[in-house]
């Protein structure tokens, strides 16, 4: 028959106080009592016999031996999760174990440490730190405790990078990011928002300065959009309103594209937009105009050329090919009727770049990106030609500032008394981003005409007549 018993020795820790000299602890034993063995046979107790009126004196059953009951082994508590109930922290070079939570100093008497007995720990405000010299809950209500060997750290919904060291930060000094964690092992997102809406994407050299402060990550397949306006993408995918051109997308890698060639200033000066572009003496930057857009090309045929009766170049009503049946240019009709510059011939509402109901008189500019130009009712389009002297009065329709008629300040008469219509452009492209004024409904108005000024257009005015 076998008997065993298991007995676990006490585990005697160190102590890093000063007043105890070198730390001195003792590491964990475990110790099997030997088992014991007996090889030699068990006699029962004699039985004796009472004699009875029944039974005779003597009886010849077996003796049966007493059952022996073996030993239970004793449960062990691993030696590592006890010593960490018991508070400890590190095991030191001597073989002892450290408690000393100034994790600068732990095993200071101990000749150093062996080993952490596990890799993380939990501040007393629940912060998570990996053990090492450095590690440090002083920002934090101290240290609690040690966490278990396996257990694995998990993000909060405020942590924005993962740690060198395993841990997660929610640090938004965003240069200071896990600086005292071996630095960014990676952030949660790409892309971060400021507290004014601006997006930034996450790096050591990220910043919300000038944006209020660091709001918030977006969530992981967040891609960036333009805004309206927004006249540049960037090298890092965000995108940039800056209009001092010279500086956009500085903070982000530099411009990767450009989203229009042309742009607007406030005085309706067109620009090409590149890093050397400026609006500084034109009123600042207005807008960036559409993709298709192209600068007028004027085609002037100087009078002096063409006898009075040459018929100058031009078309009749119908679709034109553009750079095929008509070229490029300015044209002008004297009829009141329905234009229109197309993109393509697919006979949709999107092909139409500009159109118009002219009144007595149209002037259309015709670019060489043009698909096509359609008219109906406006019989024989010619090349723009100016006048030998302009005028200083018009009627309705489209008018050349500073050629057809001068510059100044006009009224009109009213005409028939119908609502009047007029407006104010930087070309005849009569697209809507080159209206630079225009008002409907006043009879009689007062328009000044600005020296500056392409077109001057109207509908139900009557005659303008120069007054200043």
């Amino acid at each position: 028959m076998v008997v065993c018993a298991l007995t676990v020795a006490a585990c005697v820790g160190g102590s890093d106080n000063e007043d105890d000299g070198a730390e001195a602890g003792q590491g964990t034993a475990i110790t099997d009592v030997a088992s014991t063995t007996s090889d030699a046979p068990v006699t029962a107790a004699p039985t004796t016999g009472v004699a009875t009126a029944t039974q005779p004196p003597t009886s010849d059953a077996p003796t049966t031996a007493a059952p022996t009951t073996l030993a239970q082994p004793t449960t062990t508590l691993d030696p590592v999760l006890e010593a960490i109930s018991d508070g400890y922290v590190a095991r030191c070079n001597d073989g002892g174990l450290s408690d000393n939570t100034d994790f600068g100093a732990t095993c200071s008497g101990g000749d150093g440490i062996d080993e952490w007995l596990a890799p993380f720990g939990e501040c007393e405000d629940g912060t998570i730190i990996a053990m090492s010299e450095d590690a440090s809950c002083s920002d934090h209500d101290g240290f609690r405790t040690l966490l278990e060997p396996d257990y694995k750290p998990t993000p909060r919904s405020s942590d924005i990078a993962k740690c060198q060291s395993g841990v997660y930060s929610d640090n938004v000094d965003i240069a200071a990011t896990c600086s005292s964690n071996g630095g960014v092992d990676e952030w949660l997102a790409a892309y971060g928002k400021c507290e004014d809406g601006t997006v930034i994407v996450m790096s050591k050299d990220a910043s919300c300065s000038g944006h209020g402060e660091f709001r918030k990550l977006l969530r992981p397949d967040y891609k960036p959009t333009r805004r309206a306006a927004d006249v540049a993408r960037c090298k890092n995918g965000l995108f940039s309103d800056n209009t001092d051109f010279a500086a956009t997308c500085s903070s982000n890698g530099g411009v990767d594209k450009w989203l229009a060639t042309y742009g607007k200033c406030l005085d309706g000066t067109v620009i090409k937009i590149n890093a050397d572009a400026s609006c500084s003496g034109s009123g600042g930057f207005d807008k960036i105009l559409p993709k298709d857009y192209q600068p007028p090309t004027t085609t002037t045929v100087p009078a002096t050329t063409l006898p009075p009766t040459t018929t100058l170049p031009g078309f009749d009503d119908g679709t034109k090919l553009v750079n095929q049946d008509i070229p490029p240019g300015r044209y002008i009709t004297k009829s009141s009727c329905y234009w229109e510059r197309l993109s393509g011939l697919g006979g949709t509402i999107d092909d139409i770049i500009a159109n118009d109901n002219s009144t007595q008189q149209a002037i259309v500019e015709i670019y060489p990106g043009d698909a096509a130009f359609n008219s109906i009712g406006c019989g024989r389009w010619e090349l723009y030609r100016p006048p030998a002297a302009p005028a200083t009065s018009f009627g309705p329709g489209d008018w050349v500032v500073n050629e057809q008629f001068v510059a100044g300040t006009y009224q009109a008469d009213g005409g028939q008394g119908g609502a009047c219509y007029w407006e104010r452009a930087a070309g005849f492209d009569h697209l809507i981003d080159f209206v630079i004024a225009n008002d409907f409904g006043n009879p009689s108005p007062i328009v000044e005409i600005s020296p500056s000024d392409v077109r001057f257009s109207s509908s139900g005015c009557g005659t303008w007549t120069k007054i200043g």
